[in-house]
């Protein structure tokens, strides 16, 4: 059923505090692994704009540097690696946002865990 997005989205945020805080450290966290990676496959100035993002803590501006060079990743053989971290920080944003009309609670809270799987998958193996 389509609901208030950004009424459910202020509700979720404000109920699940602890766990999108954990969850966005997370993501976070996994974004510094991933420009150790990225540091190679990067030009210069994506690279500097990336880190720009992440001094200020945002993730959703670091995926949007990043995101647009996923051909750049997959020829360097980092599909994987590259995937992940996109899906870690959508799940996130999907979890805490009002961009979808049919979100529900119980979608937000799995979009959450799934943001923590992707998450730890960065920059393993």
């Amino acid at each position: 059923m389509k609901t208030c997005q950004l009424s459910q989205a202020r509700y979720f945020d404000a109920h699940n505090q602890v766990q999108i805080a954990n969850v966005s450290s997370l993501v976070l966290a996994a974004s510094h692994r991933f420009m150790k990676v990225a540091k190679d496959v990067l030009p210069s100035p994506l690279l500097g704009l990336a880190h720009e993002e992440l001094s200020h803590r945002c993730v959703p501006g670091f995926i949007r540097v990043v995101r647009p060079q996923g051909g750049r990743f997959i020829a360097a053989g980092m599909s994987s690696l590259f995937w992940n971290m996109v899906d870690a920080a959508n799940f996130l944003a999907d979890a805490t946002d009002a961009t979808w009309p049919y979100m529900s609670l119980q979608q937000r809270s799995q979009n959450l865990v799934w943001s923590a799987e992707y998450a730890a998958l960065v920059g393993v193996g």
